[in-house]
């Protein structure tokens, strides 16, 4: 081969490449024992080559349960030992040679935790609504589905009068009540497995089923505390106060539709409102 290095410049280079590459550079043999393990291990893992060298290599490092793809090596999450023992991500990748009837594997390692967190930061305020601080109709829609093998209580929430309340007074007392319904909606369900606005003057609530006078007691006192609560804040007229009317949808069973939790909540709310407002309707959802 032209121009190969001689080998005894490769014994002294190559070890002085792993050692300043800016991966970490894991190298185990066929029994998975760790025989090489460079300063960016260390300082990915926080252990020192001491601690490593001649230990198994999973044991080392020390990965919690999130994983990606097929191989033991596409952990995506580990936790490095030192410190506040927090959690940190990294990409890898392994290669493998056979050589004296031995398996040899380098897995190389790469700490992405700023990327991974600048990336759900991202995916957090796509599914945020700003005004609120609540999910938006996407992030609201998300969270139903990823938990509808289980009995659930769907309700939408619209504000009375709001449409009023904004002509006459402004949308900065639009924005006011809206922040308040929003704060009164995680006092008032703080175990919700979600809270949401979904558009103007809307909101979602997604809870797990509960016994019936439970359900009843939770958002009678919701309405209260709505009705009650900015009362004189937002409008001095008293004939324009800020109030909601509730459609509830009751699921008794597992596994009942996005679109059947969301259409009976719909059609409640719909009575609630003819009904004259500033209150709440249940439908029970049983087959």
């Amino acid at each position: 081969m032209p121009n190969a290095l001689p080998p005894e410049l490769q014994q002294q280079l190559y070890p002085q490449l792993i050692q300043f590459m800016p991966e970490a550079v894991v190298v185990f043999d066929s029994a998975m024992k760790v025989q090489c393990w460079n300063r960016q291990a260390e300082s990915i893992f926080g252990i020192s080559r001491a601690e490593a060298i001649g230990k198994d290599v999973f044991s080392m490092l020390n990965r919690d349960a999130e994983q990606t793809g097929n191989s033991p090596f596409a952990t995506s999450q580990v936790c490095r030992r030192h410190g506040d023992q927090k959690s940190i991500f990294v990409r890898s990748a392994t290669a493998s040679i056979e050589m004296n009837d031995s398996r040899w594997t380098a897995a190389f390692f790469l700490d992405v935790t700023s990327e991974q967190n600048e990336v759900r930061q991202l995916t957090r305020a796509a599914s945020t609504d700003p005004l609120s601080g609540l999910l938006n109709r996407r992030g609201f829609q998300e969270q139903l589905e990823q938990n509808l093998d289980g009995k659930l209580t769907l309700a939408i929430v619209d504000a009375d009068n709001f449409k009023k309340i904004n002509d006459t007074y402004g949308h900065a007392a639009g924005d006011q009540g809206v922040q308040f319904i929003a704060g009164t909606l995680r006092e008032s369900f703080p175990n919700a497995v979600c809270l949401a606005r979904l558009g103007g003057d809307e909101f979602g609530i997604v809870t797990r089923t509960m016994p019936e006078d439970q359900t009843d007691a939770a958002y009678q006192k919701f309405l209260r505390r709505v009705s009650t609560g900015i009362a004189g804040s937002i409008t001095p007229d008293t004939n324009l106060a800020l109030t909601v009317s509730v459609g509830i949808a009751v699921s008794n069973v597992a596994g009942t539709s996005a679109r059947e939790l969301l259409t009976t909540a719909d059609r409640a709310l719909y009575a609630a409102k003819e009904a004259g407002r500033n209150q709440a309707i249940k439908r029970v959802i049983n087959v």
